[in-house]
């Protein structure tokens, strides 16, 4: 099969937009992950080594500045700064709305979590922890999925072109 024909550059570009929206969704999908995983309280430490670590809190103070660590066991430990929440994810629980503030992709075993605001005034928020498992997997597929179709549509890009340019120096 000669790829001569100009519209198979199109059709590489299709094939790569096309895979670039399906690894979207698929890596969209990891969140499902998180919003289905059971809140458990900060008040026991959290074995999340085989997942990823997501800090609720049932108060929303974007204003305050909440910092959330993690501390692995030990003494003399140092606690690890939980990034900030990197989407806007809200779950509903036991008649109450819980907001994402902190997310960890690679959670550790056993660590303590705790919320802090860094004016350090009183603090009514209840904060909780979930461990989310998949979501780096589903992540990962979704990213490569990407990339299979970003090489697809060069490979059929490259094949188009070299065949075009047999095809004139036949001529």
């Amino acid at each position: 099969m000669r790829l001569t024909n100009p519209l198979w550059y199109l059709a590489a570009l299709f094939v790569v937009l096309g895979g670039w929206m399906v690894g979207t969704i698929v890596a969209a999908g990891s969140w499902d992950h998180v919003r289905d995983a059971t809140l458990e309280s900060v008040t026991e430490r959290v074995d999340a080594g085989s997942g990823s670590l997501a800090v609720f809190t049932d108060v929303r103070q974007p204003e305050r500045d909440v910092t959330c660590t993690a501390t692995p066991p030990g003494k003399g430990a140092e606690p690890v700064e939980l990034e900030k929440a990197p989407i806007d994810l809200t779950v509903a629980r036991d008649g109450s709305t819980w907001y994402l503030i902190a997310f960890e992709p690679e959670g550790r075993d056993d660590v303590a979590v705790r919320c802090t605001l860094r004016d350090r005034a009183a603090d009514a928020a209840t904060y909780r922890v979930a461990v989310a498992e998949g979501v780096l997997d589903r992540a990962r597929l979704g990213a490569g999925l990407t990339w299979i179709a970003t090489a697809a549509g060069v490979v059929l890009a490259v094949l188009t072109w070299w065949s075009r340019r047999k095809s004139h120096q036949e001529d």
